[in-house]
């Protein structure tokens, strides 16, 4: 007998010492928390999940979340602690949206912060933004993500290696430090807010957005405007979209967002018609308070600048697609406007409704059924005091008054006229 358990225990500990096989757990992937999608579309969608990440082996999640996580300070920290609570692996990709706080982010962890770099995660963020429904924004999201690492060049082994090398492949970088500076154009950096390695990213991201759409996104960053001879920071950003002849073809469409740090002053300009159609004044409003404000505030300026090129690019796509950017387009003031539709025809007028007859109930419980007719009469009887002629109809006639014809006008596109907002961080 003692035999057998001992046999029986060395077996066990030999299946314990078997390698790891490289499929991933199977568990949810996207995580609901606010309770916005169906079981059964949630199912299908963790189902997608788990197939992406067995097949590349990079685990693929998203987290759909309320703005309760006061404990940590940004949402980046609280979607990485809850990705390794929930035992997902060394590599992954996870996107998360704030609902109540309409803030997203993305984080990446092992191989996939090779795979999924800023241009990929911009895809990421695109495909799940540029949908008006939650579940057709999860779904693009994982068809994105499928399509990123279906074309990456990744390792197909597992990745057993330490922590400590996955930072091996950021380390060339500081390498050309030297001439990068020299080297941007789209991104113009004089006071030194962004390390090489930072603008060069930011720098090929602008250069890839003008490649592709007829128009500039640029940065410029000063210590002092008045150093420039400005103190109106509308009036610098204007200054240096001339000065430096920005803008594409004969429009010179731009997108300029100027920061000076002294005064802590920022300008978000646009010049021609097209970036105007792209950036409207919804748009502009949007990315600075959703996006890129919220960032400046924390003097994360590699952070903002990316979030800034992050919007222009899903910009961008919405009107290439045809339908651009503002308050009718936008997936979560759709979403906000469905609610409040649904709530003020719907739950509201059934709220009154009650209300109103539980009012009229209560006053109906003196009232008795009378035997006779005379009940209804009051004492004294019935005297005549008034007496009126009411007109039910009467005829007017009007005279259309001649009027007088006026004309007006707006200013251009181009050197002429822009559109925009500014104020301080």
């Amino acid at each position: 007998m003692k035999r057998s358990i001992s046999v029986l225990l060395i077996a066990l500990f030999a299946v314990l010492l078997l390698p790891i096989h490289a499929k991933a757990a199977v568990f949810d992937r996207i995580i609901d928390e606010v309770d916005i999608l169906s079981e059964s579309r949630l199912a299908e969608l963790n189902e997608y999940a788990q197939e992406i990440s067995d097949t590349y082996r990079i685990d693929v999640a998203f987290f759909l979340l309320s703005d309760e996580y006061a404990s940590y300070s940004t949402l980046s920290e609280a979607v990485s602690d809850r990705y390794l609570m929930l035992g997902f692996g060394a590599n992954g990709v996870a996107m998360a949206h704030d609902v109540d706080g309409d803030l997203w982010t993305i984080v990446r962890f092992g191989r996939a912060e090779e795979i999924f770099v800023d241009e990929n995660r911009s895809r990421l963020a695109a495909a799940y933004n540029v949908e008006s429904t939650y579940s057709g924004g999860l779904l693009a999201y994982l068809q994105t993500a499928e399509a990123i690492l279906a074309t990456a060049e990744a390792p197909t082994a597992v990745d057993v290696t330490p922590p400590a090398p996955v930072a091996e492949p950021t380390s060339p970088e500081p390498a050309p430090a030297p001439s990068t500076p020299l080297s941007t154009e789209y991104i113009i950096d004089l006071a030194d807010l962004l390390t090489a390695a930072q603008l060069q990213t930011l720098e090929s991201r602008a250069a890839a957005l003008a490649a592709n759409y007829p128009s500039e996104v640029r940065i410029v960053t000063v210590d002092d405007m008045e150093a420039y001879g400005y103190s109106d920071i509308s009036d610098f950003a204007y200054g240096a979209y001339s000065d430096l002849d920005f803008g594409y073809g004969a429009d010179s469409d731009c997108i300029l967002l100027v920061l000076s740090m002294y005064e802590r002053d920022y300008d978000l300009r646009v010049w021609g018609e097209y970036s105007k159609g792209v950036f409207t004044l919804y748009g502009i409003d949007n990315a600075l308070d959703g996006y890129i404000l919220p960032l400046l505030k924390n003097n994360d300026f590699f952070g903002a600048f990316s979030a800034f090129l992050d919007r222009a690019e899903v910009y961008f796509t919405m009107a290439q697609a045809g339908t651009p950017f503002a308050k009718r387009t936008d997936p979560v003031a759709i979403r906000r406007s469905f609610t409040l539709k649904l709530v003020a025809t719907i739950v509201l007028p059934l709220l009154i409704a009650f209300f109103v007859c539980s009012v009229w109930k209560g006053q109906m419980k003196t009232a008795k059924l009378a035997d006779t007719a005379i009940s209804y009469i009051p004492a004294g009887g019935f005297h005549l005091t008034t007496q009126n002629d009411t007109y039910l109809y009467r005829t007017v006639t009007r005279t259309k008054a001649a009027s007088s014809s006026s004309s007006g006008g707006a200013s251009g596109g181009g050197k002429g006229g822009s559109s925009g907002r500014k104020g301080k961080f």
